[in-house]
């Protein structure tokens, strides 16, 4: 009677043990060992100066969200944008937007500088401002843009560029680096290409500028810099209105001037017809593109860009988290099974102590 007890109970055990190990089908990944990022946002706050394309840039951001970090986001959401500077070249015609952004580290707050430029794409050659100082630059062509980041505006060669204007954005605004980035691919990604005439830097600067101040909402402050005046030039010819955005070759007279310029200086190049006729067209092109109003049509843009990107790491986040869930329960599960099967082997103890205490039977 003892015997067969001990094997119900033995049997019992095994059949809810074997139930167990046989329902267990989570991915064998979730066994791996967790380590802990030893700087979450790297990217964004890492004191060596960073550079990269913008598309890139943001998708490294995304690439970053893992199970290994998955607070990477809520830590990207916390670099504040504190101020927005808009710069051009001392003596170039080239524009930029600085960002100054702010996070917390090791309990204090620290600062740095991200730079949004945009280049000419030469390719293996090297790059060089999308300005239309150089002959045939209204024809179109790859454009480059670029995110830097470094601990000091100094780094980014600031000291060749004098300030146009700066919008100082209060610390209650909800706008992050991260929503800068995104707002410069979408401008990116509409004008896709360049020419000198239309998408050139101070086109794409200015553009991102007022956009950025659009999204830093009503208590930003502006404050504009005598050298505004010369923002949006070239040489003398205004290519790109600072309030606006519009392009302005659209009124006849900067379109006349501008036409006489280009082709002076396209003309020294000793080229054939068939390569003036060429230029005439695609720079007749570039003309049309000029009365488009772009930041109207960016508006919408920006603000679907902004909820995809958003979204798009969000989910991406809890994905991670659900991941994470599931490897808690299986190692809770683990230690249930570990914890029954402990069970298991008292019990066979006892039955083996049973059977060899048991007089033997004839």
């Amino acid at each position: 009677m003892l015997n067969a007890l001990a094997n119900f109970v033995l049997n019992v055990a095994l059949f809810f043990s074997k139930t167990t190990r046989d329902e267990k089908t989570v991915d064998p990944l979730l066994t791996l060992k967790m380590k802990v990022a030893t700087h979450p946002i790297e990217l964004l706050v890492s004191t060596s100066t960073y550079k990269e394309s913008i598309p890139k840039a943001l998708d490294a951001l995304y690439k970053a969200i893992s199970v290994h970090d998955v607070n990477h986001y809520p830590d990207v959401l916390q670099c504040r944008v504190t101020s927005v500077l808009h710069y051009r070249h001392r003596t170039k015609a080239h524009e930029r937007i600085i960002v100054r952004y702010t996070f917390s580290e090791g309990g204090k707050i620290d600062v740095r500088f991200a730079s949004l430029d945009r280049y000419v794409d030469l390719r293996a050659a090297r790059r060089k401002p999308s300005t239309p100082e150089l002959t045939d630059s209204s024809s179109p062509q790859p454009r480059y843009d670029e995110l830097r980041i470094a601990d000091t505006i100094a780094s980014l060669g600031e000291g060749n560029y004098k300030l146009v204007r700066e919008l100082k954005v209060p610390a209650a605004s909800a706008l992050h680096i991260l929503d800068a980035i995104i707002i410069a691919k979408v401008v990116g990604d509409y004008a896709h290409q360049y020419s000198g005439l239309s998408h050139m830097c101070m086109w794409y600067a200015t553009v991102l500028f007022l956009l950025l101040r659009e999204h830093a909402g009503a208590s930003a402050t502006l404050r504009e810099e005598p050298f505004l005046k010369r923002a949006g030039h070239w040489g003398r010819i205004p290519l790109v209105d600072p309030a606006t955005g519009r392009l302005t070759l659209s009124s006849n007279q900067n379109e006349a001037a501008f036409r006489n310029a280009m082709e002076k200086e396209y003309s020294k190049g000793g080229k054939t017809q068939v390569e003036m006729a060429k230029h005439q067209t695609e720079m007749q092109e570039s003309f049309e593109l000029t009365k488009k109003d772009s930041l109207a049509i960016l508006r919408p843009l920006v603000t679907a860009g902004l909820q995809e990107e958003h979204a798009r790491f969000r989910t991406k986040t809890e994905e991670c988290r659900a991941f994470l869930r599931a490897a808690a329960e299986s190692k809770q599960k683990d230690a249930e099974l570990a914890k029954k099967d402990a069970e298991l082997a008292e019990l066979r103890a006892e039955l083996a102590a049973l059977r060899a205490s048991a007089p033997a039977t004839a």
